[in-house]
């Protein structure tokens, strides 16, 4: 698949971010921590609000047979403090907690967006060096089938034939490392993306 199509053909540089965000571990791990960190402002905040409780109580009393006592009682009780310094500044220190995790969520999402980027363009870079090297092997091979033409008709020496081979061989070594090149950019990015 890697070497029938660009990655162009197939997906673009905005389609692997979406999918590295879907299937990374390390932003959902970013994702879970600022989430539960983002928390403590509301229950920081808590400690400053009123606090309403309240009771009731039913007692069956009975003192004779004829006569059943039933007396209720209900209770509500309502607090506010008028100055709290230490949970304001709890609050205060959750609100900076909150914002750093806002901050470290960020920065994780902006190493996956450089990641993907790094990932497609190394496959588009490798995808061009392996076009490269084809090229090239063609070129060789077309020197290479003149240069023993003209050895069997006699115009050349036997160097020239070795020569041309030589240069084929290392055209066939730089086109198999080209394609092993893309292979490997292909693998990050199934390993970045968790999907082939």
């Amino acid at each position: 698949w890697a070497a029938e199509a660009p990655i162009s053909a197939k997906t673009d540089l905005i389609s692997v971010y979406q999918e590295a965000a879907k299937n990374n571990a390390a932003l959902a791990a970013a994702r879970a921590q600022y989430m539960a960190r983002k928390e403590v402002v509301p229950q920081a905040r808590a400690a400053l609000l009123p606090n309403l409780s309240a009771t009731g109580t039913v007692q069956d009393t009975r003192t004779s047979i004829d006569s059943v006592e039933t007396p209720l009682g209900y209770q509500a009780s309502l607090s506010q403090p008028l100055f709290n310094a230490a949970a304001w500044f709890q609050l205060k220190a959750a609100e900076s907690t909150s914002q750093q995790a806002s901050l470290e969520f960020s920065a994780t999402e902006q190493e996956l967006i450089l990641q993907s980027a790094q990932v497609y363009f190394n496959i588009l870079r490798a995808q061009d060096g392996l076009a490269t090297s084809k090229a090239e092997e063609a070129a060789f091979k077309r020197q290479l089938d003149q240069s023993n033409e003209r050895f069997d008709v006699g115009l050349s020496d036997k160097t020239d034939v070795l020569e041309s081979q030589a240069g084929y061989d290392t055209s066939v070594a730089n086109r198999i490392i080209a394609q092993q090149q893309v292979d490997d950019a292909f693998q990050a990015l199934t390993t970045l993306t968790n999907r082939e």
